[in-house]
């Protein structure tokens, strides 16, 4: 049976306007890609040698030595923070051991919601100095091998620098984040499009960070690994709670365990996330399902964080009776 030829027509032209956005996209894609690659162009000249890799459209790696040292140095575009404009994030990693240095992070104006930060997952909260930025989180994986206060005190001045995010340390090197750029409003709101007008790195940022950051693993290798109680707290430190006793608390409701570890945002999380599932699964639950049927979301997220609470902390007591053994009787 032949096809009518108005209906070959409309297929024909819907055919020829899929090939148009195909074309129109492959060619945005590739302009993406290129706008992108030369986003450490203007600052290739202050290495002595580099290497630049870039996978499909994604900002490139640059690897390269500067002042005899040697840098990683990349991009990580932020969609995470709530009701906000994604953010490009520009991080410099200088890349040389520190054995016995506790791994350390400094964010300012944290969210929690920091997926390129290793905070969130480090155990111990540090005590910080009421004339730091406000907002300001200090964590690590053990205290009493933290730098020093007074050390890290003489580098604090890079958060002046309103893009200034984070200072990490650990026993592989250090590493300092600031923001490149926010994206563009309409694009993302409308379309959801990832976009930045800056593509760009000033070489005098680029400069200013990896010169921060040989001063700072210079004078980390020049310190003595901090003793017990000589760390940033000025206090004998907590023993955390037993394990048992966290797991013993997680069961009661859900998010204790995560508050009995001093992760209260973390907890938070796991309890309202518990109440939505559980209130969604009662919703398209059958009528004659039994309780744990009706609430499956909110009972599985409850388990999940009784585990989560319970393996944190294990670490934590792991780590504390690490730095602090008790004496032979």
């Amino acid at each position: 049976m032949p096809v009518p030829s108005s209906i070959a027509a409309f297929l024909l032209l819907i055919l020829l306007a899929l090939a148009v956005l195909i074309w129109l996209y492959r060619r945005s894609s590739a302009q993406r890609r290129r706008d992108r690659a030369s986003l450490y162009t203007p600052a290739y000249e202050l290495f002595q040698s580099y290497r630049v890799e870039q996978r499909d459209a994604d900002f490139p790696i640059l690897s390269g030595h500067y002042r005899d040292r040697a840098f990683h140095i990349d991009a990580v575009i932020d969609t995470l923070t709530f009701r906000r404009l994604p953010v490009l994030w520009l991080r410099v990693s200088l890349l040389e051991p520190l054995p016995g240095v506790a791994t350390t992070d400094i964010l300012v104006r944290a969210q929690n919601n920091e997926f390129y930060a290793p905070g969130n997952d480090l155990p111990y909260q540090l005590p910080v100095p009421a004339h730091w930025p406000d907002g300001t989180h200090a964590k690590t994986d053990d205290p009493t091998r933290a730098p020093s206060r007074e050390l890290l005190e003489r580098h604090m001045d890079f958060f002046a620098l309103p893009q200034a995010k984070e200072l990490l340390v650990t026993p592989k090197g250090v590493r300092l984040v600031r923001m490149i750029d926010q994206g563009e409003r309409a694009e993302y709101l409308v379309l959801r499009i990832v976009d930045f007008r800056s593509n760009l790195v000033s070489a005098d940022d680029l400069r200013d960070m990896m010169d921060r950051c040989i001063a700072l693993i210079d004078e980390l290798k020049g310190a003595a690994i901090p003793k017990a109680g000589e760390g940033m707290s000025d206090k004998p430190l907590k023993a955390p709670f037993h394990p048992f006793l966290v797991l013993a608390i997680a069961v009661l409701l859900p998010g204790m365990g995560q508050i009995a570890n001093s992760q209260a945002t973390r907890g938070l999380l796991f309890a309202f996330t518990t109440v939505a599932l559980g209130y969604v699964t009662a919703k398209y639950a059958a009528p004659d399902a039994s309780i744990i049927g009706r609430y499956a979301g909110g009972f599985f997220i409850y388990a999940v964080a009784i585990m989560d609470a319970y393996r944190w902390a294990k670490v934590r007591w792991e780590i504390f009776n690490h730095a602090h053994p008790k004496s032979p009787a």
